[in-house]
Order: C-alpha cells, then sequence, then structure tokens
C-alpha cells in the first residue's frame, strides 16, 4: 500500500491511502491528530491512540464514514441510489438523478420523493448551485459527495478523485500529468509516445498533458482520468471485399468493391489488455454508369462513410440485436445519449453534417436463415479480418462484454467508450472498374 499526503487551502493535511492497484481505499486528516500505521510502521508524523475524522472505501458498493455508513446501488455499472445507515439504524435512501455528462443534478429521497439537493456546474465542473434540503425530508441533511461525472468531491481540497488522478474543476486542469504520456508499462498498456491511443503524440490534444477531455468539457467525459475503451484508428491495415450497395440496378457492375481496413483497438483499465481488429469505413452506394471514349465503362458511387466533425469524435455505444432476422448483435454509437451524430459536412447523406444509425457490427460474409450475405454499409464500421462474419462479431461483442463485466466488478466505469480518429483523405466519389477495383487513373490527367 502507498501513503500520499496532499495540504488542504485551510493548512490541514489529508492523507489518502492506496491499494496495489492505485485505487484509494482510506482517506483522513490531521485535523483530529490522526495516526496510520501500515504493517505496523506509523506513515503519519503524529501519533495518537485512536483513527478519527475517516473515510474508507470497502469496496464500490460500501463507504465506511466516522459517523455513518454509505451502500451504493448499481444499474449497468451507473450509481442509481445510496442508503445512509448507522449502526442497526437506517438514514434514508436518496436517488441520483443525471445529466447527460453523469453529473448529479438532483437528489431525491425516497420517503416523499422531494428533492433534497440540487446542484448546478459551470461547464468544467465547478458548481455554481449547491441547494439542500434541511430537514423538512427525513431523508435529508446529508450532502452527496458523487456530483460532476458522478466523482466524488474531497471537501478537504476542491478536488475529484478519478481514480487514476485528481481533477480540479477551479483551474479546469488535472493535478498531476496524463498517465498515457508517461512511459510505465507496468501500470498503463498504451502510451503517447508509441503513437497510441488518439494517435499519441501525433494528435495536439494528448500534448496538453493537464487539459481535461481536449477542453470540451459539454460533450465528453473522462471516466477514470484515462481515456476510452475502443478506438478506431484512421491507419489501413489490410484490405476487404464490401457489397456495393445497388449494383443490382445497374448492368456489369461489380457486387463487392476491395476497400482498406482499419486497425480497431480495445481495452479497459481493470484488465489492462489490448486486443486490436480491423474494421471497413467505406460506405459505397452506386449511382451510375460512367461513359466515356477513353476506358471501358465505370461505375459510379456516392462514398457514404461517417466521419467525425472533429479530428476526434467521442461517443458512447450501446449494445442493440443486429442485423434482424440474426441472433448477433451491434454497437450503437451515441452523441450525449442521442444517435443522431455530428458529421463531416462532406458527408453524402439525408442530412448534411449529421448521420444516424452508425453502428459497430458484422462484416464481410455473414448467416442468415441458412443463406449466406455480403455485408454492406451506411456508414458503420463493419469487422474485417479474422473476425469477419458471425462467429467474428460475436467474439468481439463478447469481448467488450467482459471487459465491462470487469469493469462493474472493480466498481469502475463501465460504459462503453468509442473514439474515431478522423481520415484526412476521404474519397466522397469513386469510379468502380467492372472488377470491383476503384479506378485511380483520372487522377493522372
Amino acid at each position: 500500500m502507498t501513503a500520499v499526503t496532499e495540504a488542504a487551502d485551510d493548512g490541514i493535511v489529508l492523507y489518502n491511502i492506496y491499494d496495489a492497484g492505485g485505487e484509494r481505499v482510506l482517506k483522513t486528516n490531521n485535523d483530529n491528530n490522526v495516526e496510520i500505521t501500515i504493517n505496523g510502521t506509523i506513515a503519519t508524523p503524529v501519533a495518537v491512540d485512536k483513527l478519527d475524522d475517516y473515510v474508507t472505501y470497502v469496496n464500490p458498493y460500501y463507504v465506511l464514514r466516522k459517523d455513518y455508513f454509505t451502500t451504493h446501488f448499481y444499474i449497468e455499472g451507473e450509481r442509481v441510489a445510496t442508503k445512509l445507515s448507522e449502526e442497526d439504524k437506517d438514514l434514508g435512501l436518496f436517488f441520483h438523478h443525471k445529466d447527460h455528462l453523469g453529473s448529479t443534478a438532483y437528489t431525491t429521497g425516497i420517503s416523499s420523493g422531494e428533492t433534497t439537493q440540487h446542484i448546478e456546474y459551470f461547464p468544467f465542473g465547478e458548481s455554481f448551485i449547491d441547494e439542500k434540503e434541511d430537514g423538512r425530508d427525513e431523508d435529508a441533511g446529508k450532502d452527496n459527495p458523487y456530483r460532476y461525472n458522478s466523482k466524488e468531491l474531497d471537501e478537504e481540497t476542491g478536488l475529484y478523485y478519478y481514480g487514476a488522478r485528481y481533477y480540479d474543476p477551479r483551474t479546469s486542469t488535472w493535478k498531476s500529468v496524463d498517465p498515457l504520456a508517461t512511459y510505465d508499462p507496468i501500470m498503463n498498456v498504451e502510451h503517447y509516445v508509441d503513437g497510441q491511443h488518439n494517435n499519441g503524440v501525433f494528435n495536439s490534444g494528448n500534448l496538453a498533458v493537464y487539459g481535461y477531455t481536449y477542453q470540451n468539457p459539454v460533450r465528453f467525459i473522462d471516466p477514470n482520468g484515462k481515456q476510452v475503451d475502443i478506438t478506431i484508428t484512421n491507419t489501413a491495415v489490410g484490405s476487404t471485399q464490401l457489397r456495393l450497395i445497388g449494383s443490382e440496378s445497374l448492368a456489369g457492375a461489380p457486387a463487392t468493391v476491395t476497400v482498406p481496413t482499419y486497425r480497431m483497438s480495445v481495452t479497459d483499465k481493470a484488465t489492462g489488455t489490448i486486443t486490436n481488429y480491423e474494421v471497413t469505413r467505406e460506405s459505397l452506394v452506386a449511382t451510375g454508369i460512367d461513359y466515356d471514349w477513353f476506358s471501358a465503362n465505370e461505375y459510379e458511387a456516392e462514398n457514404r462513410a461517417f466521419e467525425p466533425k472533429n479530428e476526434v469524435g467521442e461517443y458512447t455505444a450501446v449494445a442493440l440485436s443486429y442485423p434482424s432476422g440474426t441472433d448477433l448483435e451491434a454497437l450503437a454509437l451515441r452523441e450525449s445519449g442521442s444517435g443522431r451524430l455530428a458529421a463531416d459536412p462532406n458527408r453524402i447523406g439525408d442530412e448534411q453534417g449529421f448521420a444516424s444509425g452508425i453502428m459497430i457490427h458484422v462484416g464481410g460474409n455473414f448467416q442468415r436463415g441458412g443463406a449466406s450475405y455480403t455485408v454492406g454499409s451506411l456508414g458503420c464500421f463493419g469487422l474485417a479480418g479474422s473476425n469477419e462474419g458471425n462467429v467474428g462479431i460475436k467474439n468481439f461483442i463478447g469481448d467488450v462484454v467482459n471487459r465491462r463485466n470487469a469493469l462493474r466488478n472493480s466498481g469502475m466505469d463501465s460504459s462503453i467508450n468509442v473514439t474515431i480518429q478522423k481520415r484526412g483523405n476521404v474519397d466522397w466519389n469513386w469510379l468502380i472498374d467492372s472488377s470491383g477495383e476503384k479506378d485511380n487513373s483520372w487522377l493522372n490527367w
């Protein structure tokens, strides 16, 4: 175990004790002359006969405090309610009502359903309204420490504890550097210096090692002081066949087209492992035949690929059944809780600047009702390479589910977070020859 101290503004020294995995297991301060011993060795400078004014984090569901203890209740890894107890007496139960960033805006008591606390935040997390009911409801009277992004606010220092580091909402900065900016292969599985995670040091946003969520806290969150779980990169790693949607209406048009595949990595803090996959990013819809005098007939296609509006797109994902008529699942992307995603304005689609129905789903050839189909796409990402087909998507979804369970069992944020790196060289209009290859010869004219 490790003991770390930090000074509060009023001169009180706060002591934090961490386990071998870096998670905080106890905090206390010297306001009451506290003594902490680790394996029989005094870890604090003042020796007294008792431990006072403390918080002990027994597990994600149970927190022991000086005068009472709390029991937390979760649904899908998200804290939804907290019960307060004192020895054999229940002090009340309150529910957390959150905004799209997971920040608690209201708490309500179970006895009357009335609001017991109301909190509003500035964009970077500092509270500007904090109203607390004092006694009208039997559930009132205790201050809710789980606030911005549902993280715990240490009232002694005014810092939020995110797991990997502490965040100061008053200055909008972390109190230590991004762990991925250092090189620690024991504690971290990705490192910016290796070009990993959101393009590493080649992404200017990652160079701001004290900055919070690329300076866009209204849209993004940072679950643990690190980054997200799934990253779809702009690094091409191979090629595969993708169905040319609408080709059956054009005489002689190929049924499939050769398209590049891109690396997609999946990781999480609980297991510390990385799995790499391949996905397609193109979305080709046949629109006509290109009749010209200097070459055989070629076929015109619109590329309806989804590209984020900004250099890096940050989303959450939810699992759903897809395609219909199968037992397969896909991950549907959400932005601020909505399936309507801000997109590159050059994208060809029903609504300029936006895209809907974007998923990570089965790719290649898949089976449905005893028949084989080749996957097409309308802006989605299809599994490719060794993870094509029914088995491949099941392996991918199983990987994600196992990681979510590991996070949930560790009491960490178990949401599925997806980062998409924008490509800078997208061709929105393709010419395709009869063999299904993209024709780039016109670029030489």
